[in-house]
């Protein structure tokens, strides 16, 4: 798919990508900054920020403001994306998925929310057409397990999933559980040793 503008020619999904990673780039920008500083403030005790002379009324129209322009944002290439707009798209479950996304992957963290996309369109997408396990290649099998069946019930396992992130890492979520992972492997193997 491509997109033309009078004597440009882009390949959609490229656009996509670099739509995306500008918009992650301004976020970045808008959390770290003395703006999305004070946001965190507002957020975590509203009263004392007004107390030190926040005026938090101002800070959140602006949080508001600037969420819907990145929702808009979303919908507009979303639409664009899927040639028109459907009564799904504006359901309520489309809102919850994200809510749960956002759950799955960790609302502490700034990638949080990105992986529980990733991990819920990987377990949507492809593990619904993954038929067969072979362990170690397919060129050597030597277990060969039949999943096809199983997989057909990929929400079950998602959910399972979400579940067992809320009860271990209620805001660390995924993307948590995988860093605090990560960093036990760097202390064991890679850490200071003296």
């Amino acid at each position: 798919m491509y997109v033309s503008l009078e004597w440009l020619r882009f390949d959609w999904y490229y656009l996509l990508a670099v739509v995306f990673l500008i918009g992650m780039l301004a976020l970045w920008q808008l959390v770290r900054s003395p703006f999305g500083r004070t946001l965190a403030v507002v957020r975590e005790n509203e009263e004392l920020a007004r107390a030190v002379g926040i005026d938090t009324r101002r800070y959140k129209i602006w949080s508001f403001t600037f969420s819907g322009m990145f929702a808009a944002l979303a919908g507009v290439l979303l639409e664009i994306n899927n040639q028109g707009a459907t009564l799904h798209d504006l359901s309520v479950t489309t809102s919850g998925d994200v809510i749960l996304m956002t759950v799955l992957g960790g609302t502490k963290y700034f990638f949080g929310p990105l992986t529980g996309v990733f991990v819920w369109l990987f377990s949507r997408d492809f593990l619904t057409e993954f038929e067969t396990l072979v362990v170690p290649l397919s060129e050597f099998p030597i277990v060969r397990v039949e999943l096809s069946g199983v997989l057909t019930y990929w929400q079950f396992f998602l959910g399972l999933l979400f579940v067992i992130a809320v009860l271990v890492a209620p805001r660390e979520g995924v993307w948590g559980l995988f860093r605090g992972g990560v960093e036990r492997l760097f202390q064991r193997f890679g850490g200071d040793q003296e």
